[in-house]
């Protein structure tokens, strides 16, 4: 993995593999138009009955309701006159997840079969991973757990993103450069891996990102993971910019930001959900088409496989 933020990591780059490196990032999925106006219109909101106005219309476009659902949230925390803001650290991360950021576990809204997992759980891909090189007889290890992840629930089951809190906002913690840095993009990695190797190889799912979130008080930042421009061995990933929740219903516009990068992450999953059934179905066919070509011309197969052929063929 290739962290495109570290300049230290550049520095071990000529500047013309650097930009090879960095060169062709995928586009991220924008959201809905109806999800665009209604932002626009709620970023317009600077007074207490500007809000209170834009939140009687209950909204019935599932983006839209996840705007709804943040100002609602939000409005207890913009008009109070003691901020919770003063107090940050000594609230806890708990609090800040469930009054500042429960709107994640309605990213999922709308979506078939999806859901959003809060709290300290471990993903699929990750203990995999951490099982691949134990025996049988060894107790099997539990992958690391992260407190969000985005899981479809089927058979089997598939998680599609990650994300990390923390009680406060601090880039230069230990914390947060152990999570961002390194535990959270892993556990990114581990998904992409997992998706990729399920529909075929890397160019099925080459312009996809797997998107995580990592947040600290009133503080969130989106973290994606994507493969190299060529190759089968190289990822790349990036953390998009703070966005904070502050604590005025005046400076709304700037906290509505925060909404808008989950609109995307949510928007940019999806297209990976698709683009992982299309190529899943494409494998799907051209592994029959293989199959009927090998049972028609079994002269094709490698030696082993023909003489068993010929054995089960000529059976009565």
């Amino acid at each position: 993995m290739i962290d495109l933020d570290d300049p230290k990591i550049e520095a071990l780059f000529s500047k013309t593999d650097w930009k090879e490196i960095i060169a062709d990032l995928p586009p991220f999925q924008h959201y809905g138009d109806d999800a665009d106006k209604y932002l626009d219109r709620c970023m317009d909101v600077d007074t207490k009955e500007g809000l209170k106005a834009v939140l009687e219309t209950r909204q019935q476009d599932p983006e839209c309701r996840i705007i709804h659902y943040c100002l609602d949230q939000w409005e207890d925390l913009l008009i109070s006159e003691s901020s919770p803001f003063l107090v940050t650290a000594q609230l806890g991360e708990t609090w800040w997840k469930e009054n500042a950021w429960g709107v994640c576990r309605r990213l999922a809204t709308a979506v078939k079969g999806a859901f959003i997992i809060m709290g300290e759980k471990a993903g699929h891909d990750s203990t995999e991973r951490r099982n691949q090189a134990i025996n049988n007889d060894d107790r099997k290890k539990i992958g690391v757990k992260v407190d969000f992840l985005w899981r479809t629930i089927s058979s089997p089951d598939v998680d599609w993103s990650a994300g990390e809190s923390a009680t406060v906002w601090d880039p230069a913690s230990m914390k947060y450069r152990y999570e961002g840095v390194f535990k959270l993009p892993r556990q990114l990695h581990d998904i992409l891996v997992a998706r990729t190797s399920e529909v075929g190889g890397v160019d099925s799912l080459r312009k996809e990102y797997v998107c995580g979130l990592l947040t600290g008080g009133p503080v969130i930042q989106r973290v994606q993971i994507c493969w190299g421009t060529k190759g089968k061995n190289i990822t790349r990933f990036f953390r998009s910019p703070e966005r904070r929740l502050f604590s005025t219903v005046q400076e709304l516009g700037m906290s509505l930001l925060a909404v808008h990068d989950l609109l995307i992450l949510r928007a940019t999953t999806l297209r990976l959900c698709r683009t992982y059934e299309t190529s899943r179905h494409q494998l799907a066919k051209e592994q029959a088409k293989k199959r009927r070509q090998e049972l028609l011309f079994p002269s094709a197969m490698p030696n082993e496989k023909r003489r068993r052929f010929s054995l089960l063929s000529s059976s009565p």
